[in-house]
């Protein structure tokens, strides 16, 4: 017998969907599985009321549509997401359904008002596009059984003339207010968004050198790195501008702003696919290199090294001044398993051992 869930369990459980709901292609299939769940269980307990009250054609609809938004829900979490076949079922689902509903009148012609709720909700079930498209062929078929001459001869209860014409109008202001609510929904989705993509940019980066800050390698690189057994070879360095104070105290802060701005930028330049960069802290800067042979680690420093000489800086009074760096790199090679603080560890130790040595260099054993 199962363990019932703890509440803090169930707290977790909350707050994840919550998160995944702020994803629209996660909500779309969220609320495929609950809505089709839903009327899987609507369309039984209609079905079991129609065999109570004789409805046997009426009972036979019903119950297809039951089995239909079953097996479409047991397709949404067999695959995990919504994919065009499990739309494709629910769409034929409702145009079968609901075409039975305007042919039969369903029981005393109250059937087609369930029509009614498919332009509110299809958009937000499904999205303003296909949604929009559902609900125009859906109108279409209301509009050729009600109110054409071929329609109506497929007419099986006698819907009156005043039903007839007051019945699309109905349709189409549900539909307007649906598309509107969807309107209004996708735009405030989307400033949100948009607002939330700033919020984490903001939280994760460094205003000065525009880098990844240490909250960022908190949250990302380091659940990637530590104690994770790599399956590649690759490579981290700390980098330190060199006598960073005297630049302050000679050319100024603001001169050391740019200071550490112009490194910043120099560090990104020598960053390939896979390889990241943060600020570290003051004046240090933390290095991954991705995907990187020992034997090319001494090349990639020398490149960082390099690329920070020829920056050419000028200070509030005109005076130009340069810069160097000085790195301690380490390598982390395939079938070891990493232990972050060994390793920052042993990058610091040779840190200061190319300071000691002189500055400018880096040192990688």
């Amino acid at each position: 017998m199962k363990k019932p869930l703890s509440k803090e369990k169930k707290l977790t459980f909350r707050v994840n969907i919550l998160k995944k709901l702020t994803d629209d292609n996660f909500r779309y299939y969220f609320q495929m599985c609950v809505l089709c769940a839903l009327l899987a269980v609507v369309a039984a307990v209609m079905s079991i009321m129609n065999i109570f009250t004789s409805k046997t054609e009426l009972m036979y609809a019903t119950l297809f549509f039951s089995v239909v938004m079953l097996v479409n829900l047991l397709v949404l979490l067999r695959v995990g997401h919504a994919s065009h076949f499990s739309y494709a079922i629910f769409e034929v689902g409702m145009f079968v359904l609901f075409g039975f509903f305007l042919i039969t009148g369903g029981t005393e012609g109250f059937s087609p008002y369930w029509i009614i709720i498919l332009p509110s909700f299809g958009m937000m079930f499904l999205g303003k596009k296909r949604g929009l498209w559902l609900n125009v062929v859906m109108f279409a078929m209301v509009v050729f059984i009600l109110m054409t001459p071929w329609g109506r001869e497929l007419q099986r209860y006698r819907f009156t003339e005043e039903f007839c014409m007051r019945f699309p109008v109905v349709y189409v202001a549900t539909f307007a207010l649906g598309y509107c609510f969807e309107m209004i929904r996708l735009i405030t989705y989307n400033a949100l968004t948009k607002a939330q993509r700033q919020l984490i940019m903001a939280a994760e980066t460094d205003q000065l050198t525009k880098l990844h800050n240490r909250h960022w390698f908190n949250q990302r690189l380091y659940e990637k790195l530590d104690n994770k057994v790599m399956t590649y070879d690759c490579a981290v360095a700390i980098i330190d501008i060199d006598k960073f104070k005297t630049v302050n105290d000679v050319h100024g802060h603001l001169s050391g702003d740019e200071a550490l701005a112009a490194t910043a930028n120099a560090i990104d330049m020598c960053m390939r696919k896979g390889d990241a960069s943060c600020r570290w802290g003051g004046e240090e800067f933390f290095v991954y290199f991705d995907t990187c042979a020992a034997d090319q680690v001494p090349y990639r420093c020398e490149d960082i090294l390099e690329t920070v000489r020829k920056i050419r800086l000028v200070d509030s009074s005109g005076k130009e001044f340069r810069i160097t760096v000085s790195i301690g790199a380490v390598g982390l090679p395939a079938g070891k398993t990493v232990h972050l603080r060994d390793v920052f560890l042993k990058a610091d130790e040779r840190l200061y051992r190319a300071k000691n040595a002189g500055r400018d260099k880096a040192i990688y054993d």
